[in-house]
């Protein structure tokens, strides 16, 4: 028996690498997603000069260039050893001469990316296997997996892939009451990505909110004084020193500020703001068709717990042929709770604030299955509902595959995006000369090959928001192929002054060059071929770059009243 249970040890260990490993096989050489330039790139100026110059003056119309701060700091500092690896004889962010194929910035992310799954892999590993889940490498292949497009941003090379990892390792440490562990795993997630502060405060409510329950179940007398208020005070007090352990604190509470508060404010109005699609609530259908799998599953799971807790109430405890649930320790039965509050909080963000959730509700919905199935199941119905559970995974699988073969084929990036645009503006450009550029996720894969020029804007739309309103909105008609000779400062136009288009990129944005590409701009490019003050610099297959002219070669400027 324990050779067999090594071996099947042995096999679960083998397929969560194997998932890890085939989900960045197939998807190298593109990248995932387009941030993980910007991160490169940040970490890149770290190694080049020191992580204390937070400064990021190459986003030029954005507040995150105003206080000077960085809000994912310490997610930064820890890609320095491979940025440096990256900048070390790839010279494109200078100027240097291009190579081909994928340059050293975009294996750095590469590896980068694989390094952050395999954490998160070996993280939910280590979860189940303290929960004593029985076959715990299966169901952390699983958790990986279960929802595809869940498992393509496993991918990316961004700060939430570890903030997951630590999430995981915060809930454990409460259960076990490793106050010390929990601190350290608060403080983790503030330093990797500060307007993730909250995450360690929701983990934290989740569990004191089920020990609570677990409390009232058994009908323990102990009184809510009773509760363990000493990891309230070690998460709190993780959470601020992951928020102060960086440079200029301050300011960057400011751009938390804005990426939330700010942000959940103008998702509240009618304008037509710029968001990524992530940052939109997602429908039922939408959830059906991406994570059915789970959902169903997730929902057996939940309907499960509340039955127990609620027998328990009733007094029905122990016996022969009686779930594991009824016999555990309180430890495990409010680790159970606590998932179950965690991903029906999570649930409802993804329905009703941001598609975005929907990877922490996937993560903490697929944990709560073999903890529920283990600790909620009598051996008789454990068989039972295995059967139906191994018919529904066979379906899943290949489903699943095909799944992220659409997402590697149709939401992947390839290794050179932008990067002969980048490297001819390096090549041609003055240092600080602006480069006006139509989309804000272009500011990564620009930045991470080019610090010669400076940019527009990157990040998310509200720091160019929040810096300047009339900014964005003049920013905002050309970038979505809107209006060509002129733009507005509000929205909608009538409401403000609309100007040249040429003035408002000459003089407001003060650009020398305009880089936009074919497939998302072509209105725009068709009138700057025509216009006297730009001139046509630099072409590729996708992308275009035009030279600013000054007064003496630009058009008559046309005026267009607003109000």
């Amino acid at each position: 028996m324990r050779d067999h249970g090594s071996l099947n040890t042995t096999l679960s260990v083998l397929a969560l690498l194997v998932a890890v490993v085939a989900g960045h096989l197939t998807l190298a050489p593109r990248v995932a997603d387009l941030d993980g330039f910007y991160h490169m790139a940040h970490a890149a100026r770290y190694a080049e000069t020191t992580p204390w110059d937070t400064g990021l003056p190459w986003a030029s119309q954005s507040a995150i260039a105003e206080e000077g701060a960085d809000i994912w700091w310490g997610f930064h500092v820890a890609l320095v050893p491979l940025a440096r690896w990256a900048v070390a004889d790839d010279g494109a962010a200078d100027g240097g001469e291009e190579r081909a194929g994928p340059d050293r910035i975009t294996w750095a992310m590469m590896w980068g990316a694989f390094i952050l799954t395999l954490v998160l892999a070996s993280s939910s590993y280590v979860f189940l296997r303290l929960a004593g889940v029985a076959g715990a490498g299966w169901w952390a292949a699983l958790v990986l997996i279960a929802v595809p497009n869940v498992f393509y941003r496993y991918l990316m090379l961004r700060p939430h892939v570890l903030s997951l990892a630590a999430a995981m390792l915060l809930l454990s440490a409460l259960s076990r009451a490793r106050w010390g562990l929990a601190f350290l795993a608060a403080a983790l997630i503030a330093w990797l990505h500060l307007s993730l502060f909250w995450l360690p405060l929701v983990v934290l409510g989740s569990w004191m909110a089920a020990v609570a329950v677990e409390r009232w179940s058994v009908r323990d007398p102990r009184p809510w004084g009773a509760l363990p208020w000493a990891a309230a005070l070690a998460v709190g007090g993780g959470v601020v020193v992951g928020w102060l352990a960086r440079p200029h604190p301050w300011a960057a509470g400011r751009l938390v500020y804005i990426q939330l508060f700010e942000l959940l404010d103008e998702k509240a109005s009618d304008l037509p703001i710029t968001f990524a699609p992530e940052l939109v609530p997602l429908t039922p259908a939408l959830l059906v068709l991406m994570a059915g799998f789970v959902l169903f599953w997730w929902t057996v799971g939940v309907v499960w717990v509340g039955r127990e807790v609620a027998a328990i109430r009733g007094g029905r405890v122990g016996g022969e042929g009686e779930p594991a649930f009824r016999s555990s320790s309180s430890g495990g039965r409010a680790t159970l709770i606590a998932l179950t509050f965690l991903s029906v909080g999570f649930l409802v963000l993804t329905m009703v604030v941001a598609r975005r959730a929907l990877v922490e509700w996937a993560l903490f919905a697929t944990l709560l299955l073999p903890l529920a199935a283990g600790m909620l199941l009598p051996p008789v119905q454990l068989r039972r509902w295995g059967v139906a559970f191994g018919v529904s995974l066979v379906v899943l699988l290949p489903w699943a595959a095909r799944r992220h073969a659409l997402n590697v084929r149709y939401v992947s990036f390839g290794p050179d995006y932008l990067r002969e645009a980048a490297t001819w503006l390096a090549a041609h450009s003055d240092t600080g000369d602006v480069v006006f550029h139509t989309h804000w996720d272009q500011f990564g894969p620009l930045l991470a090959r080019n610090r010669i020029n400076h940019y527009i804007g990157g990040m998310d739309p509200i720091f160019q928001m929040s810096r300047s309103r009339e900014r964005y909105w003049e920013h905002f008609y050309l970038s979505r192929d809107l209006t060509t000779d002129y733009t507005c400062d509000a929205f909608p136009c009538a409401s403000g002054v609309a100007r040249d288009t040429h003035e408002v990129i000459r003089d407001t944005f003060n650009a020398r060059w305009v880089l936009l590409e074919h497939a998302r701009s072509p209105k725009l490019i068709a009138y700057l071929d025509q216009t006297p003050g730009f001139r046509r610099a630099f072409e590729t297959e996708r992308e275009v770059v035009f030279e600013v002219m000054g007064d003496a070669d630009a058009p008559d400027a046309i005026i267009h009243g607003g109000g």
